[in-house]
């Protein structure tokens, strides 16, 4: 049914990537939902998230105007400020590290934020992280270097903030000690006074309530939420691409008619095709581009990790924090007390790299 609604789209060289999940049973279904898009402001959720999880108690006044405007009015400014409060010394660009950390904890590799918003990366930070999802090879959007995500990270964090509020289990238990039930309930009060009479709002009954978020760049078009309908809860997020230039008259009656036929799909008593249903999973990695298993930078402190041509060797490539490398080797490889890997970078290149700065084992967590 989704496909027919976005035949004329994706057939003219659009992209659509699509996770909707029923709250109630877990089932999901998607379509493409491992390809990297700019974070634009759908990284506000994150944000927000951190920001409940970093403050002590209720939010005072000076915060709630924050998360307010930035929940409501999509400020970039006040987002930067929050994360200058996630960051725990008032600079935003450690409160980018801090966010970014704080996905990988939750195995959300795909999203990340190198550079607060409308500004570069510092000199001497990376200037953008390699995910799962940017080094595929089969599709390139030319995501934003600065903040990037896919529709299942924002999914399953969504359907996680959901449970926290609604006092289920979820994996924010064991990263947010910190975040309660009643922090959740409040993040998702504050989304749903983010109103714009379309994209997903348009799809739905105007009494039903929608927590989301939604984002535009020039090419790509985005909204993420959770639709409380009379006969349960679900996530949903739509995000649209299409190179060069996307018009917002050919993104949001799309993305609306979307919101449009999943809201029939849990409000009617003729579901989709038991086939087009996804039985309740963890993600699964995005098509691979080799059948060698990959492993993930990380701890180097945003220094990059040296490939050398032989363990301890002459240096190769600095290897950026957040890249994906290939594993040719099963074990690691012990020489003097120093674990080494034998590996492959995106770019081709071979060598060894110290097996204690790679994670090896994201690809399973996802």
């Amino acid at each position: 049914v989704i496909d027919d609604a976005a035949a004329d789209f994706t057939n003219s060289g659009g992209y659509l990537s699509l996770y909707i999940q029923d709250l109630q049973t877990g089932d999901t279904l998607t379509r493409d939902p491992d390809i990297a898009f700019a974070g634009m402001s759908l990284i506000k959720i994150p944000i927000l998230l951190e920001t409940y999880r970093v403050l002590d108690g209720e939010p005072n006044s000076y915060h709630t105007q924050l998360i307010t405007q930035t929940a409501a009015l999509s400020g970039n400014y006040t987002a930067n400020l929050l994360l200058g409060l996630i960051s725990g010394d008032d600079d935003p660009y450690n409160g980018t590290d801090a966010l970014t950390n704080a996905m990988r904890r939750l195995n959300l590799y795909n999203t990340f934020i190198a550079a607060p918003y409308d500004s570069i990366p510092r000199e001497g930070r990376p200037l953008t992280f390699l995910t799962p999802a940017n080094t595929r090879l089969d599709i390139n959007t030319n995501p934003d270097p600065n903040m990037q995500t896919t529709t299942r990270d924002l999914g399953q964090l969504l359907s996680w903030i959901y449970a926290c509020a609604t006092a289920q289990p979820s994996p924010l238990d064991d990263y947010a000690a910190g975040l309660t039930t009643a922090d959740c309930e409040d993040l998702l009060q504050m989304m749903t006074l983010n109103n714009i009479d379309s994209l997903l709002e348009a799809g739905i009954p105007e009494s039903v309530p929608l927590a989301h978020k939604h984002g535009w760049i020039g090419d790509t078009h985005g909204d993420a939420g959770i639709v409380f309908s009379p006969q349960g809860a679900y996530t949903i997020v739509v995000i649209l691409h299409r190179p060069g230039w996307l018009e917002w008259d050919e993104s949001s009656p799309l993305i609306a008619e979307i919101s449009r036929l999943a809201y029939a799909h849990f409000n009617s008593a003729s579901p989709y095709p038991a086939e087009m249903v996804l039985p309740a999973q963890t993600a699964v990695p995005p098509t691979p581009t080799s059948d060698l298993p990959r492993a993930i930078v990380n701890g180097t402190a945003g220094i990059g990790l040296r490939l050398r041509t032989t363990p301890a060797g002459e240096e190769i490539e600095i290897l950026p924090e957040g890249s994906v490398v290939l594993l040719l080797d099963d074990i690691p490889t012990d020489i003097n007390g120093v674990a080494w890997r034998h590996v492959r970078s995106v770019l081709g290149s071979e060598g060894w790299v110290g097996a204690d700065y790679l994670i090896t084992d994201f690809l399973q967590q996802n």
